[in-house]
C-alpha cells in the first residue's frame, strides 16, 4: 500500500500564494518591453487627456482656477503636441501653434531613463515606467532645483 503525504492548509496557502506571484510576476514583465534607442526614433503623440489624468490634484486645482486665457494656453501648449526623436539625438518638439521647440536626448538602456536637454542647457531626466506596443510611458524624475511642469507623466503613442 502506498502512502500518500498530507499536506497542511498552511502549506497549501503557501504553495498558492508562491504560484500566484510567479504568475503576476511574469504578467508585469510582459506588459514592459525594455526600451532600446531606435525604438525611440521617429514621431511619437502626446495623449493629452490620458496624461492629464495623472497631474496632481493640486495641479488640477491650480490650472482649473486660471483665467480661461492663461487655461487654454497651456493646455493648448500640450493639446496635439508631437515629439520627433531623431537618429543623431535630436528631439523636436512641434505644438499645435507651429512652434518648434529643438532639444537633444539621450537614452540610457541600462537604467531606462530618457534624458532631454534643452538649447539652454537645461537637462530633465525621465524614467520609463511602461513601452510596449509603440506605447511610451515617459515620468519627470523629480529635482528640487526644478519647477515641474504641468504635466510631470507623458502617455506618447508612436505614429
Amino acid at each position: 500500500m502506498r502512502k500518500y503525504k498530507h499536506y497542511t492548509p498552511m502549506y497549501l496557502s503557501r504553495l498558492v500564494i508562491v504560484v500566484l506571484l510567479l504568475t503576476f510576476g511574469t504578467g508585469l514583465k510582459a506588459q514592459t518591453d525594455q526600451l532600446k534607442s531606435e525604438d525611440v526614433i521617429g514621431t511619437w503623440l502626446l495623449d493629452y487627456n490620458k496624461s492629464k489624468q495623472t497631474m496632481a490634484e493640486n495641479v488640477k486645482k491650480q490650472l482649473s482656477v486660471m483665467e480661461t486665457a492663461q487655461r487654454k494656453q497651456v493646455e493648448d501648449s500640450y493639446l496635439d503636441r508631437e515629439l520627433v526623436f531623431e537618429e543623431d539625438g535630436v528631439l523636436t518638439i512641434l505644438l499645435k501653434d507651429g512652434t518648434n521647440i529643438k532639444a537633444n536626448w539621450t537614452l540610457d538602456e541600462i537604467s531606462q531613463v530618457i534624458t532631454i536637454k534643452d538649447a539652454g542647457g537645461k537637462s530633465r531626466t525621465y524614467t520609463i515606467p511602461e513601452y510596449r506596443n509603440n506605447k511610451l510611458v515617459l515620468r519627470v524624475r523629480t529635482n528640487s532645483t526644478q519647477t515641474l511642469p504641468f504635466i510631470t507623466e507623458w502617455h506618447l503613442k508612436k505614429q
